[in-house]
């Protein structure tokens, strides 16, 4: 607030004062307009296809920093989330709230934004369903009521509390509590990003994710459990007229796991972090795998206003570009792969660009579409609001009467707007047993249409609860019905019986068996099997593996569906027994349902039937599922935006032991295709292999791919265990060079001087080749003078890489043995040899290689010549500097080079050197020709002027390259070294 002038100290008194008039003549500049049509100046339009109209709701300084919407308590009114605590950046300076923005004089235009409520966490979902605002603000889902029609919350509760992390935990606010959908069966749809959650339910108990998916919960937030898991960072739910579940989900930040539009139905996993790529069909696939992007907010379009081909499409956000739609088709258990069209883009001139957050459907069809504009900046403080319409005046629904006759609310039941559906069931549902009773009839008899029907469905659940199963489950079980409407009612049963709910406990025993013998004789289409088998689940029915061994459809989605039925019910030895018909899709059934499970009757069949399976096939496949049950997952660490890949679970449970010899057992199968396929898994999953059992293979085996897996897998052993075993593979010709590399490098390690005698007899034993020529290379290191002789019996060899080893070890070594063959060897054809015997030569101190040197300083090879180099330099052979010089042009020779020039020229040499330095101002390379010079300089002898002269060779090296290499301090030079940006310091003493 201002302060008036006359609390103001005396002396900026007279400084207001002085500054008044300067103020006054001030040229104002025009507002820009807050509301109604005037605001569409401001901003270019969208583009947006044929026969749409777009027109500018709302702009800021109504709204900001806009994240999501629902539509509002009556036409023309929409709850705006204004997401200070994202918009305003990390820190948290402001909390969010939620705005009731409305349009009060009917232009299209709002023109009010009432506070409804404040001081959220930053709010990622809102809905408003039965007079509540639900809002999902990490890590609380929070109900709001305004009781007394003011347009302002005066009831406020936390309903959910532990939906991801608190703010101060997560400073970025993402992949937490995100969308909230209110469906017309009675749940609450959260979209749920992969922090995970961990609630304490009212009822007494606590529900874990580890990871993303979707939760329900009651209005009240009583019965919150997992809906479906496998997801990444989901925003928003959409439910279409049937209460199928769609969602679209965001990429792994440029990895590849893309943008994914999913069908999800309850108790579905759809693979996200590991399963999507690892074991894809293990996971439920989505109906569109697209590309990068962000997805934000979606619904699925159930009203009127649009045209048909645009009904029933879901529409999403691309946060940064556009508004996308996809057309839904059902296909069988699942739905036809979809494709998208771009439904609204941003204009090329709008200097914000389009940024939308979410979208909703109003009462009279209208889209409302939120657009965050001018990115994630923060302290911007933009937002605008759409409207998109088709351009057609279509007069909306009317507001159904709170006094409206039962009759009149079953007409509404039936209208072509889902809005006024929902109205009417609401309506029907207060009236208890009368408006229950009179939509049974009407249902029954066959006097409403589908769409009406669906609701019905809903209306006996909710007001009938358990006695509406019963009349649910006839009409299920009756052939006559649509079956749409027998899915909807078998899913009503499901909600009505799981004992999960019906017990309020997340641990509850199975349900009730009778009922779920009914349902499973309920035969029709693959959507309504889809439905019964997940009902069959969620009851934990004991029959259901018996009841799927005759089951033969190959659809995807219907067999994930009863794989996850499998492990709710949980009758292990009947799920094993399935293993063993003749039934493809029940035994692929029973694999899905059985992996990952740690169960000891599990282990115990799968052990017993991989001994026995006949066929390789079914070996691989039991091996396969024992080898990811040999440990326990650690507790769960979350994996960050982009996971690294499945690590190996490592706590080892009551079957580890077991299993791992099982798995050893099958390392000496008849099939080499099991064989590695059980160790890759093993390597896989870290299950050490038995080093007998290793040893034993690795003789037989002659395949190059397998046997480096082998020579893999033996590391997990000591070094002195597997050394007998890497000495076969050395030994033999047959394999290839690679493999007895490797085999060779895993036999030196840990080997030392007590070991000599035991490398040199394998040296022995090997022939002339590039194995022994890297055996020698480590003998010359561990034996040292022990293998002197070996080394100079080899400087005959016919093969070029054993001579050029002998003379290299022999050189390391400092063994005179070596000096005679030097002189012979710098002769050589081979330059491999060459330039060893040229290193050799001056460790030896072979004067007598003076002349062969200086000539093979120009030889064609250039590492030869950097040799030669080095060994003239330590002979201290002066006619070695044209040759540096020379040298000092071929980036292989140059340093080599520079150390000649440094230790064995002189001043006379600066010319050169500062052209070098010129021409290839690295680091390296300034540091070390500034050191050359100023050996040069400090050298007993150096004349003052000579020494003048070399500081400004210096200086020009620091003012071509713009870089300070050397500076003095108390009699000491210090060298800067090093890469940009990260400077050390290296002392000279002068």
């Amino acid at each position: 607030m201002r302060a008036p002038l006359s609390t103001l100290p005396l002396g900026l008194l007279f400084w207001a004062c002085l500054l008044t008039p300067l103020v006054a003549q001030e040229v104002e500049t025009p507002k820009p307009p807050l509301t109604g049509p005037e605001t569409e100046k401001r901003f270019p339009p969208l583009k947006v296809p044929p026969g749409f109209r777009a027109t500018l709701f709302a702009c800021d300084p109504l709204i900001e920093y806009p994240s999501v919407m629902s539509a509002g308590p009556r036409p023309g009114a929409v709850f705006v989330a204004v997401d200070y605590m994202t918009g305003l950046g990390t820190e948290i300076t402001r909390r969010s709230e939620v705005r009731l923005v409305e349009d009060t004089n009917g232009d299209g235009y709002a023109d009010k934004a009432t506070l409804y409520a404040g001081g959220f966490n930053s709010i990622m979902g809102l809905t408003y369903h039965d007079g509540a605002v639900f809002v999902m603000h990490a890590p609380f889902l929070t109900a709001l009521r305004d009781t007394k029609g003011t347009g302002v919350a005066d009831e406020r509760k936390d309903i959910v509390a532990g939906l991801g992390l608190t703010p101060e935990e997560n400073p970025v606010r993402l992949h937490c509590a995100n969308g909230v959908t209110a469906g017309h069966d009675g749940w609450l749809y959260l979209a749920l990003g992969d922090h995970g959650c961990s609630v304490n339910r009212p009822e007494g108990d606590k529900l874990v994710l580890e990871g993303g998916g979707i939760l329900r919960c009651r209005p009240d937030g009583r019965d919150l459990h997992i809906f479906s898991t496998g997801l990444r960072n989901i925003y928003d739910v959409a439910l279409d007229a049937e209460l199928n579940v769609f969602t679209r989900d965001n990429e792994n930040d440029g990895g590849d796991y893309k943008i994914r539009v999913c069908h999800s139905f309850f108790g579905a996993d759809h693979g996200y972090p590991y399963d999507y790529y690892e074991r894809a069909r293990k996971a439920l696939a989505p109906i569109a795998d697209l590309g990068l992007g962000s997805s934000a907010g979606g619904i699925c379009y159930l009203e009127t206003q649009l045209p048909a081909q645009f009904r029933g499409n879901l529409i999403f956000c691309e946060w940064g570009k556009s508004l996308v739609r996809y057309e839904l088709a059902r296909s069988g258990s699942g739905f036809v792969p979809s494709q998208e069209f771009e439904l609204a883009t941003s204009a090329e001139n709008d200097l914000y660009g389009f940024k939308p957050t979410d979208v909703v459907v109003q009462r009279d069809g209208t889209l409302m579409v939120s657009d965050y504009a001018d990115g994630q900046r923060p302290k911007r403080g933009r937002g605008r609001i759409y409207q998109l319409e088709w351009d057609v005046d279509i007069k909306p629904p009317k507001t159904i009467a709170a006094d409206a006759a039962i009759d009149e609310l079953i007409v509404a039941l039936d209208s072509p707007s889902y809005q006024q559906r929902c109205e009417a069931q609401l309506a029907l549902e207060r009236r208890g047993d009368a408006g229950a009773t009179a939509v049974a009839d009407v249902l029954m008899a066959k006097k409403l249409s589908l769409r009406g029907s669906l609701h019905a469905v809903w209306i006996l659940a909710s007001v009938q609860k358990a006695r509406a199963i019963e009349p649910l489950l006839q009409l299920a079980e009756a052939g006559t019905f649509d079956e749409r409407l027998r899915a909807q009612a078998v899913r009503a049963i499901a909600d009505l019986a799981d004992p999960v709910l019906v017990n309020h406990r997340l641990d509850a025993s199975p349900g009730d068996a009778a009922l779920a013998a009914r349902l499973a004789k309920i035969r029709g289409k693959e959507s309504l099997q889809l439905e019964v088998l997940v009902a069959l689940g969620r009851l934990k029915w004991e029959g259901l593996a018996n009841h799927l061994a005759a089951f033969e459809n190959g659809e995807r989605p219907l067999r994930h569906a009863a794989a996850k039925a499998l492990r709710r019910a949980g009758n292990w030895p009947a799920t094993l027994r399935l293993l063993d018909g003749k039934n493809n899709s029940a035994v692929e059934i029973a694999l899905f349902a059985l992996a990952d499970v740690h169960e000891p009757v599990i282990s115990e069949g799968l052990i017993e039937r991989m001994s026995k399976a006949e066929q390789s096939l079914f070996r691989d496949l039991y091996a396969d599922l024992l080898a990811r049950a040999y440990k326990k997952p650690a507790p769960w660490v979350y994996w960050d935006y982009r996971p690294k890949p499945r690590p190996a679970n490592t706590v080892a449970w009551e079957r580890t032991e077991a299993i791992g010899a099982a798995l050893n057992r099958v390392l000496l199968d008849s099939e080499s295709s099991v064989r590695v396929q059980v160790l890759q898994r093993m390597q896989r999953e870290k299950i050490p292999a038995e080093l007998h059992v290793l040893g034993k293979w690795l003789e037989e085996e002659q395949e190059g791919g397998n046997v480096a897996l082998l020579l893999a897998a033996l590391q997990e052993h000591s070094p002195g265990d597997r050394r007998p075993h890497l000495a076969v593979v050395i030994l033999a010709p047959k394999q290839s060079e690679t493999n007895r590399l490797l085999a060779l490098s895993l036999f030196t390690e840990g080997l030392d001087a007590t070991s000599a005698e035991e490398l040199l007899r394998l040296a022995s034993r090997i022939a002339d080749g590039p194995v022994l020529a890297a055996l020698l290379r480590q003998c010359s290191k561990i034996a040292k003078e022990m293998a002197v002789p070996l080394l100079q019996a080899k400087l005959a060899s016919e093969q070029p890489d054993v001579r050029a080893a002998a003379i290299q070890g022999l050189g390391e070594l400092r063994a005179t043995e070596g000096r005679e063959a030097v002189l012979t060897l710098l002769a050589d054809k081979n330059p491999l040899v060459r330039r060893a015997a040229a290193t050799a030569a001056g460790r030896l101190e072979v004067t007598q290689a003076t002349e062969p040197l200086l000539k093979l300083g120009t030889d064609g090879d250039l590492l030869v010549r950097a040799a030669s180099l080095d060994s003239l330099r330590m002979l201290k052979e002066p006619r070695v500097l044209p040759l540096a010089v020379a040298a000092l042009s071929e980036r292989k020779t140059e340093q080599v080079a520079l150390l000649c020039l440094r230790e064995l020229g002189g001043p006379e040499h600066a010319p050169a050197v500062v052209e070098f330095a010129q021409r290839n101002p690295s680091a390296t390379v300034l540091t070390g020709a500034t050191a050359a010079i100023t050996a040069w300089r400090d050298r007993p002898g150096t004349s003052p002027a000579q020494q003048e002269e070399l500081d400004k060779a210096v200086a020009k090296i620091h003012g071509a390259s713009g870089s300070v290499i050397r500076w003095k301090s108390n009699s000491r030079y210090l060298y800067s070294s090093g890469t940009e940006g990260r400077v050390t310091l290296e002392t000279k003493a002068t």
